[in-house]
């Protein structure tokens, strides 16, 4: 489907479409082959592979091992070796070796006597428009069919004689694809998962990243006898951070509810204040909301962002406002307590804050309390079903 797409696209509907596909080998294949097919020979390419550079060695080596290419194929177009400037060297010159495929010097020329440590003195190769090595990159603007692969879109850029913006190919797709198409989107979602949305575990059972660090401070400690105020200021934050990840995971320990609504999805400060914010204005996922609640919601929400993006170490701004300022001294009271994170005083100041910033709590209060005790009930019911069963 994705294919009947992209060519109507390029024969009727004068649309331009991006296929991405899992793998290089995958790309250049799903090129040739539709070049092969619509393309007569000595035209334009019909459908272009936008692969790294970097890389183009091992392709090479892949496309000439694989069982597909044969004389007809468009792939020696995109991977051609024969770089412009090399063939102006004398082998002697070449003290190196030859250049190796995608090792260009295409962005890296200096004029005789430069000082090869200053990038600004850098030319660009003067023959793109007619190195071979740069077929791929002349046939773009013509070709309505672009096919890449998660990497590229996330590493690869175009040579600075095509795009001196230096955007990543992501980017430029953004900008230029009409379709994007995704093919075998569960794997491309792993991919991009891993590239861009890395996990990190800050307290395990083996000790973890916060647990490591706080070991390097203590190390650090111990040779050091005096501190800059910013190390001091470092210092303090890495306490404080473990022992709040350390509070956290007692919190979950202690409580199912809480543990629940963590399990459900990927926990971030977004997703935490704006699900505070919503249950404080009983606002539902599947109901309508006032002009009263998205005011309400907007304000609240406000005071979040710019408790999480002031700096949780004192001293307070002047320009503060009351209720950031009073989030902080929350913050100072669960960081204060060694431990006792909810206990009675740190509970008061919570009270406080959500009595003085939340219009009409009283009545949230009670219809969420009404809630709890229909979930608790039904969590009961739930377990005692599952402890009942074989």
């Amino acid at each position: 489907m994705a294919k009947l797409i992209a060519v109507y696209g390029a024969r009727y509907g004068h649309w331009r479409t991006t296929l991405v596909v899992s793998d290089v080998m995958t790309a250049i294949n799903l090129a040739d082959s539709l070049n092969r097919l619509l393309v007569k020979k000595g035209e334009q390419p019909l459908a272009v592979p936008l692969l790294g550079r970097s890389t183009r060695y091992i392709h090479i080596s892949k496309v000439y091992r694989s069982g597909t290419f044969t004389e007809e194929s468009w792939s020696p177009r995109w991977l051609d070796t024969r770089c412009a400037i090399q063939g102006m060297v004398a082998a002697n010159e070449l003290q190196e070796g030859p250049l190796r495929p995608g090792d260009e010097p295409c962005e890296r020329l200096f004029a005789e006597g430069a000082d090869l440590d200053d990038e600004d003195q850098r030319l660009i190769c003067p023959l793109f428009a007619i190195c071979p090595v740069q077929q791929m990159y002349r046939d773009m603007p013509h070709a309505p069919i672009w096919i890449t692969t998660p990497g590229a879109m996330a590493k690869s850029r175009l040579p600075i004689h095509v795009e001196p913006r230096l955007i990543p190919l992501g980017e430029l797709i953004y900008h230029e694809a009409d379709l994007v198409v995704f093919d075998e989107v569960d794997m491309i979602q792993q991919w991009f998962d891993n590239e861009y949305a890395m996990s990190q575990s800050l307290i395990d059972i083996t000790g973890g990243a916060l647990s490591l660090i706080d070991t390097i401070t203590s190390e650090f400690l111990v040779r050091e006898n005096t501190l800059s105020d910013y190390a001091r200021r470092w210092i303090t934050s890495e306490s404080r951070a473990r022992e709040v990840a350390l509070y956290v995971c007692d919190m979950l320990r202690g409580a199912d509810t809480l543990k629940a609504w963590v399990g459900q999805r990927y926990f971030t400060a977004f997703r935490l204040y704006t699900d505070l914010a919503q249950r404080f204005l009983d606002i539902g996922t599947r109901q309508s909301v006032s002009p009263q609640q998205e005011e309400a919601l907007r304000d609240l929400l406000e005071s979040f962002d710019r408790f999480h993006d002031d700096n949780i170490m004192p001293p307070f701004k002047a320009t503060m406002s009351p209720s950031v300022e009073h989030l902080h001294r929350i913050a100072d009271a669960i960081l204060a307590r060694n431990g006792s994170a909810v206990d009675e005083r740190t509970i008061g100041i919570c009270t406080s804050w959500i009595q003085t910033y939340v219009p009409d709590i009283e009545n949230t209060l009670q219809a969420l309390e009404q809630k709890r005790a229909t979930w608790e009930k039904a969590e009961a019911q739930r377990k005692k079903r599952s402890q009942a069963s074989p």
